[in-house]
């Protein structure tokens, strides 16, 4: 039994392996844990009655050997956000960076543009659906990033410059005369 697979949904843990688990706080990767080892070897929390959500419990990362299939298992803390920039997507998909070159509109998204080479190569077969589909899901999520952080910055940018201008007027400042 030492050496088994281990086989949780459709993932598979093999003898020999590390695996990690990562996402944001609360979503129940402690709680991945200890169903993995089939004991409890993780703290965990309640789920929240005000947010329906799990609570951050993990504050370290902690590797747990997990002796039925003979791998090691990564419990670690939560995230705020993983991120997927648009070079990660021409790594993932250089299928469709290709075919985009050949697209009418040079900033074409691939949704519903005329003349788009990718959604050409979906309908006619040579690009699947399932990694055209994936590549849009990421793009999206891309977008989202790029926007979240965009706001961030200007954010800062804007206290950054509100507190130049504060500094500013004092440094000018005059006392009135008497």
């Amino acid at each position: 039994m030492r050496n088994k697979v281990v086989v949780l949904n459709q993932y598979q843990f093999l003898p020999g392996q590390t695996v990690s688990f990562y996402g944001n706080s609360g979503v129940g990767k402690s709680t991945l844990v200890n169903a993995v080892a089939q004991k409890e070897v993780m703290a965990t929390s309640h789920i929240s009655d005000k947010t329906d959500k799990g609570r951050h419990t993990t504050s370290s990362s902690r590797l747990i050997l997990i002796e039925q299939g003979n791998f090691v298992l990564t419990d670690t803390p939560g995230i705020k956000s993983v991120g997927v920039g648009a070079s990660d997507l021409a790594q993932v998909f250089p299928e469709i960076v290709q075919l985009a070159q050949n697209c009418h509109f040079r900033n074409c998204k691939h949704i519903d543009e005329p003349g788009c080479a990718v959604k050409a190569a979906v309908k006619n077969g040579t690009l699947e659906r399932k990694s055209y589909d994936q590549f849009l899901q990421l793009q999206e999520e891309s977008q989202s990033t790029q926007s979240y952080l965009d706001a961030k910055t200007a954010k800062k940018l804007s206290r950054k410059a509100e507190g130049k201008r504060e500094a500013m007027s004092k440094r000018n400042y005059r006392k009135p005369p008497m």
